[in-house]
């Protein structure tokens, strides 16, 4: 399959973020509604950010962030702190901190673990798989619950109450549609309805 220009990825999630839906701005961007779909979700819905002006030389995001891996790797190899290393790559202490934080820990580099480029990078790429398939595309049951009553003008919040009301025993019901209402905003609703 060919590469699709920057361009045209940048003119789709341009699409979504004016409020596209994906189907829309695939369409704009001269892609198929698929192709669309795949890229929002390897990106969990999240615009990359802004690709190469060129390919002359210049490296992709995943390439620069490859290589940025590889630098912290040998920089901490030579024992420098996550500060050094970010006044060296020129970015803020935080990242460098959080990213060195994510390496897995063993018996052997408990306090100090050892940063691996390979293996930072497959944690990233594990971790950019998301978004988790929606709740409402995987359970029809619950989505045609959840559409019955959205057709019936119910609120969220009632559509949970009501399903945690009618289904408590059903895992699969009341706990996946994902909105539920703050226990404080339901007490203090029912207090001023008693008063």
């Amino acid at each position: 399959m060919p590469r699709v220009p920057f361009v045209v990825r940048g003119v789709f999630w341009d699409g979504i973020r004016a409020g596209l839906l994906i189907e829309e701005a695939a369409a704009v961007a001269g892609v198929s509604t698929t192709t669309g779909r795949s890229w929002f979700r390897e990106r969990g819905g999240v615009k990359p950010p802004p690709a190469p002006a060129g390919r002359s030389g210049r490296l992709t995001f995943e390439e620069r962030e490859k290589e940025e891996r590889e630098k912290i790797a040998v920089l901490r190899a030579a024992k420098m702190s996550g500060a050094q290393i970010a006044r060296e790559l020129g970015r803020h202490r935080a990242t460098i901190s959080r990213e060195l934080r994510r390496t897995p820990r063993g018996p052997n580099n408990w306090r100090r673990p050892e940063y691996l480029a390979s293996v930072a990078q497959e944690h990233a790429d594990e971790r950019a798989k998301r978004p988790k398939e929606a709740k409402l595309a995987t359970n029809l049951r619950l989505r045609r619950e959840v559409q019955a009553r959205l057709k019936k003008n119910h609120s969220p919040e009632q559509i949970a109450a009501r399903l945690r009301e009618d289904f408590p025993d059903d895992p699969e019901m009341c706990r996946r549609c994902g909105c539920r209402t703050r226990p404080s905003t339901s007490r203090s609703t029912s207090r001023a309805a008693a008063a």
